[in-house]
């Protein structure tokens, strides 16, 4: 399993037709790969999460956007059943809180996993014993 410190943007904006678009249209003019994304609406306003190959390039592309940085960690371990009880686990017996994650896997490849947590130095101390 391997562990690393990794930074995300929380992107916001009114939300209307072709957001979505635009922004990854942006990211890929840039040059820059959306490695993971979560993208939803509250209220009238839209939210997307994006997980990227450079945060501090994607970030200038939206300097007209809402853009809050978020410190997290990114887990990359196998894609098999039991994992995430494992990694969840051993976060739960350190006392270290899970504030959110995402990830997908496909059929027998690695998966990776973006996680914030209460104490993200301890989680990856913690998941490279």
């Amino acid at each position: 399993m391997n562990v690393v410190k990794g930074h995300e943007l929380h992107v916001s904006a009114p939300d209307q037709v072709g957001l979505l678009s635009n922004i990854a249209g942006r990211c890929r003019d840039a040059g820059v790969d959306i490695l993971g994304i979560c993208a939803y609406r509250r209220d009238s306003t839209a939210w997307i999460v994006l997980h990227t190959s450079n945060p501090f390039k994607a970030a200038e592309m939206m300097t007209d956007l809402r853009v809050i940085w978020q410190e997290v960690i990114v887990i990359e371990c196998p894609g098999r059943i039991g994992m995430l009880h494992e990694i969840a686990g051993k976060l739960s017996a350190a006392g270290i809180n899970i504030l959110y994650c995402y990830g997908t896997v496909g059929e027998g490849q690695n998966t990776k996993l973006v996680m914030d947590t209460t104490h993200n130095d301890r989680a990856i101390e913690t998941l490279t014993k």
